[in-house]
């Protein structure tokens, strides 16, 4: 094709010849035209060559002389094409101008005859280089005889003299010892590369076996100094390492220390990066995580430092004997409400569901089936019987070598199956009762009398449900399935599934709070509120209450006290609210106050310390601002009283402490002032008309239109205060003192 006769036409370096398609020679005219039909097959197909005005373009663009190359067989047999060229085929015939090879003439010996080539292995053979065989022999510049054979183009050799490939005779013009180049003759000599014997260095070591162009003078044996590679003791001035390294490293102006850095990173791993980026602030950590995540899976993800770990994105473990989940292990799941399957002749049946934490005692008889063998199960009562390889009887001798006892450390053959039967785990592996219920703790699942008898429930501990799962002293396998500790393992899985909801509900908060903390309008705050809202329902609708809701009927299972996130969740619409109040003094302070003792209410009974104190000094600052003077100085004096005493940490006893003192007078008054204009004068009246007295002569602030229309308790002595439509109860008294002393 067109391409493939270019290409060739570029690596003969003839320029003269011109390729084209028949399309793209319209209009155009050349004295000679060698023309390719490229078309030869038995069935006639010859393509555009059937066209009339197609061939007349293609046989009248020549004005000397033309050569058609093609098949004169497929042009005739062809039935469409037939009408065009069969006159013609009859006329070159007749002219005897239908021949079966190529004429070819050497252009430099043309009194050689004419050559003809049928095949393209005859044109190489008798037109290697477009002349003829002879040898071209003439003497190029470099001085060596031309290798080709006659060739018409490139008389001149300044393309053949680039390309001679004869060894070069030449010295490189920067050798001082006189060396010969190794190179070709068609390449440049360049530096001189034949090896010399060793030379010493101006930093003393010697170089072994250096190339000539490398020694050749001081300046040259200056830079082969500067990358010696011997090895030698350096103390690094800019970190104070003393370590081996390359004498061109040591000697240089700014050498750079190879050890690592191996500072303790705030993840917890030592810096593997070198020295010198981490003396430029680049502590970058590259190594795994390998934090155990709650859900006990370890993180794999790339180390991020302090940073939370992302959600877990292994397959999730949680299971029963009823069904298992089959999301990822980050996706929230539900708690099985299937009817537990626990029970024995003994000690009865567990009526809760398999999700909860299970009512019923164990039993410590051994269990009485029969196993396929015949032989009595060696498991405790209530559990499901092993597989007969386990029988005591017919095991194999291995099975029966096997420790079961981690206290007395007998053997499974040793063991008093009667009175301390075995266990058998998911895992494989079995263990006598005695030393599974050290493991299990099962003194904290149930109560337990001298005898060692089970006499009643245990209250779980929350510090229970955040702990790791017990596991098999041998393989370390989750325990899991075994019955006897179905209170305990359910109310851990259980946990976890509430602590996998309550994540969920923080990745939410944290985005809520910087919507909160970018200063949105009235209209998103509001907008934030609904979302709050329907995410505290959310929260309460968790893994716990579906199971709450599952045993009722049955049994009564109390629900934890709300967790942090919820604590959050609560302060987060308690600031909203607080917000809103900046914008205008209505009903959402009152809305506010009862969020934010509600907040602390539950603060208190989930023993959250920290975030009661952080609340109520949320409550102090909102208070500071929107409340009359007594009651504020009472009630903030209270609640920092109460942060102080608890002394979670310095910080919040600081804050506390700060609160206490900026309640003074002083700056009361001018709280006091701004509540004039916001709450006298915008709801008419007069500022003196909202100030009363109680019955022992304690100030009180009503806000609004000054009218009285509920009642309350003096927070200063506890007399009833207030009134209703409009009337004041008649031991207390309107106060002009207060406003007087504020004019002043």
């Amino acid at each position: 094709d067109i391409e493939d006769i270019e290409l060739h036409a570029e690596k003969m370096g003839n320029k003269q010849i011109r390729c084209s398609s028949v399309d793209n020679y319209q209009g155009e005219e050349c004295d000679i035209i060698v023309i390719s039909l490229v078309r030869s097959n038995k069935y006639g197909g010859i393509g555009f060559l059937k066209e009339e005005q197609r061939v007349n373009v293609l046989l009248s663009r020549a004005k000397h002389g033309m050569f058609i190359v093609g098949n004169a067989a497929t042009l005739r047999s062809s039935s469409k094409g037939n009408h065009v060229w069969k006159p013609l085929l009859d006329m070159f015939q007749s002219q005897g101008r239908i021949v079966k090879s190529f004429p070819t003439v050497c252009q430099l010996h043309p009194m050689d005859g004419t050559t003809y080539c049928r095949t393209v292995q005859e044109f190489r053979t008798h037109r290697p280089n477009g002349g003829c065989n002879r040898p071209c022999s003439a003497r190029l510049e470099c001085g060596h005889a031309c290798p080709l054979m006659c060739h018409p183009t490139d008389q001149g050799h300044l393309i053949t003299h680039k390309q001679c490939t004869e060894p070069c005779r030449r010295i490189p013009p920067r050798c001082p010892r006189n060396h010969p180049c190794n190179k070709l003759c068609r390449e440049d000599c360049g530096e001189c590369l034949v090896r010399v014997e060793d030379t010493r260095l101006p930093c003393g070591h010697l170089a072994s076996s250096p190339t000539c162009d490398s020694v050749r003078d001081d300046s040259s044996r200056k830079k082969l100094s500067h990358r010696c590679r011997e090895k030698v003791m350096h103390t690094f001035t800019a970190c104070g390492h003393e370590c081996e390294t390359a004498c061109a490293n040591a000697n240089s102006q700014l050498p750079i220390c190879p050890k690592l850095c191996n500072t303790m990173l705030e993840c917890g791993h030592p810096c593997q990066n070198k020295c010198k980026s981490c003396k430029e602030g680049n502590h970058s950590c590259k190594q795994k995580c390998e934090r155990t995540l709650f859900c006990g899976h370890i993180c794999g993800r790339e180390c991020h430092g302090g940073d939370p770990c992302p959600p877990c994105d292994k397959k999730c473990s949680v299971s029963c004997v009823h069904s298992k989940c089959v999301g990822k292990c980050s996706n929230i799941c539900s708690s099985c409400v299937e009817d537990c399957d626990w029970q024995c002749l003994h000690e009865g049946k567990c009526s809760l569901v398999c999700g909860a934490p299970c009512n019923r005692l164990p039993c410590n008889l051994r269990c009485d089936k029969l196993l396929a063998c015949g032989h009595r199960c060696p498991s405790i009562c209530g559990e499901d019987c092993p597989d007969v390889s386990f029988c005591i009887e017919c095991c194999s001798t291995e099975t029966k070598a096997n420790i079961v006892d981690m206290l007395e450390f007998n053997s499974y053959e040793e063991q008093d199956l009667d009175n301390d039967p075995v266990i058998f785990l998911q895992c494989g592996h079995f263990y006598s009762t005695t030393t599974l219920d050290g493991i299990m703790e099962i003194d904290k699942s149930y109560e337990i009398d001298e005898e060692g008898n089970f006499v009643g429930l245990q209250v779980l501990s929350s510090s229970l449900g955040t702990s790791k799962p017990k596991s098999c002293p041998d393989c370390r396998s989750a325990i899991n399935h075994v019955k006897r500790y179905g209170r305990l393992i359910s109310f851990m899985r259980l946990r976890f599934l509430e602590r996998k909801h309550m994540t969920s509900v923080e990745m939410r908060l944290r985005r809520y709070s910087l919507i909160l903390r970018g200063e949105p309008d009235d209209a998103k705050v509001k907008r934030l509120i609904e979302i709050l809202e329907q995410l505290e329902s959310d929260v309460k609708d968790g893994p716990m209450r579906k199971v709450f809701e599952a045993c009722r009927g049955r049994e009564i299972v109390v629900t934890p006290p709300p967790s942090r996130p919820y604590l959050e969740l609560l302060r987060l619409r308690a600031q909203c609210f607080t917000r809103l109040i900046l914008e205008s003094n209505d009903v959402n302070f009152n809305v506010a106050i009862d969020v934010y003792q509600q907040s602390i209410d539950y603060a208190d009974a989930d023993r959250s310390r920290y975030m009661s104190s952080v609340l109520r000094l949320d409550l102090c600052k909102l208070l500071m601002n929107w409340t009359a003077l007594h009651q504020v100085k009472a009630r903030v004096d209270h609640i920092c009283n109460r942060v102080i005493e608890d002394d979670i940490n310095a910080a919040l006893v600081q804050e506390a402490i700060d609160l206490k003192e900026k309640c003074n007078d002083k700056e009361l008054k001018e709280v006091l002032k701004a509540m004039n204009q916001v709450m006298g004068y915008n709801y008419g009246g007069g500022w003196s008309s909202h100030w009363y007295e109680c019955p022992n002569g304690h100030p009180y602030f009503i806000g609004e239109c000054g009218g009285a229309m509920e009642l309350g308790r003096c927070n200063e002595c506890g007399e009833q205060i207030g009134g209703g439509s409009h009337r004041l109860l008649a031991s207390n008294r309107s106060s002009a003192t207060v406003a007087e002393a504020l004019q002043d």
